[in-house]
């Protein structure tokens, strides 16, 4: 028994699992790049269920930190598809100047969060990983300049796509930082 008088087994190869299978669930609503808002929407109370019960197995175990820091990658990730749902759903159907841009950039930054795996890390097992980071940072940059030779954008859709492609960027940084030096060749390779 674990410190709390719990089953480290469970810790063990229980809780991972149910965190793996939530953070893959959670995959399924990203599809070619685009987030499936109204199946989320559909699934939403019973991923908040499913989340409450990862936490619930978890408060049963002596968590180790690595442990700690997937549940920590499965909320973030759901928190963060949750929070898009609105601006999402509003850019959309926006007739504002740019707003498609900001529909896109946001698409896009739930579409970097599924470039993790359960544990946080690069998923390398996806394939044509490195181009899919590469698109992503080419597409900021394409949108960025066609939001800026845009007439009459209102301030905050300026400040929104900047803001949300800083966060786009950001990630890019850091999955880029776990690529392998020999993939990111190989891919480059492929392109000449």
């Amino acid at each position: 028994m674990g410190g709390n008088g719990t089953d480290p087994y469970f810790e063990a190869t229980e809780v991972p699992k149910m965190i793996e299978r939530f953070v893959s669930r959670l995959k399924r609503f990203v599809f070619r790049g685009v987030f499936n808002v109204p199946a989320f929407e559909y699934e939403s109370d019973d991923l908040q269920t499913e989340l409450t019960q990862i936490i619930g197995a978890m408060k049963s175990t002596d968590p180790t930190e690595e442990l700690l820091g997937q549940l920590r990658h499965a909320k973030g990730v759901f928190s963060k598809m949750s929070g898009s749902v609105a601006d999402l759903k509003h850019y959309n159907l926006s007739d504002l100047p740019g707003h498609e841009w900001v529909y896109k950039i946001i698409q896009l930054n739930l579409h970097l969060l599924m470039m993790y795996d359960s544990l946080g890390n690069l998923d390398t097992s996806i394939p044509g990983y490195v181009q899919h980071v590469f698109y992503s940072w080419r597409n900021i940059h394409v949108w960025g300049m066609n939001l800026r030779q845009l007439n009459h954008v209102p301030k905050e859709i300026r400040m929104l796509y900047e803001s949300q492609a800083a966060t786009a960027q950001a990630t890019i940084n850091i999955l880029g930082e776990q690529m392998s030096e020999d993939s990111v060749i190989e891919t480059e390779l492929l392109h000449c």
